[in-house]
């Protein structure tokens, strides 16, 4: 990075005081992160979101880990049809967008982006929120 001309030094000299105040707690299990297997891993073929729901209440995932099995069971990835790599012929692959929102700065824009994002035809489009009010902000959208 330092061989470079993006401008490193200058990028973290703006960030560091948003930096000390982030508390940086995970809010997925290690083992999700890591892909280890879960509870819910043989289950996995068979959950719908009320066992969802059951696994969440008793602590075998967390809700960070709910709330992307839940874009993932109301068929938010889509598929799309790819070139394989390293031989012919094509795969079916599924794609979602996604991007996290967080602070005061970006919070009240999330209403207009979700109705963009909507008008442009994705609806495979998932929020990463990272705050309370980026939660709220997302949880009190109108259902697509």
């Amino acid at each position: 990075m330092v061989g470079s001309s993006w401008p490193i030094y200058t990028f973290l000299a703006r960030v560091r005081h948003k930096i000390r105040r982030h508390d940086y707690s995970l809010d997925f299990f290690q083992g999700e992160l890591l892909g280890g297997r879960s509870v819910l891993s043989s289950a996995l073929p068979f959950v719908d979101g009320s066992s969802l729901h059951s696994f969440l209440e008793a602590g075998a995932i967390s809700v960070a880990f709910a709330g992307v099995l839940t874009s993932i069971l109301e068929n938010v990835p889509k598929a799309y049809v790819a070139a394989r790599r390293g031989s012919a012929g094509m795969e079916a692959r599924s794609l979602v967008y996604a991007t996290m929102v967080f602070g005061p700065t970006y919070v009240p824009y999330i209403p207009r982006f979700a109705t963009r994002a909507q008008a442009l035809g994705l609806s495979n489009f998932v929020f990463f929120c990272l705050d309370v009010e980026a939660l709220a902000s997302c949880s009190s959208l109108p259902k697509s």
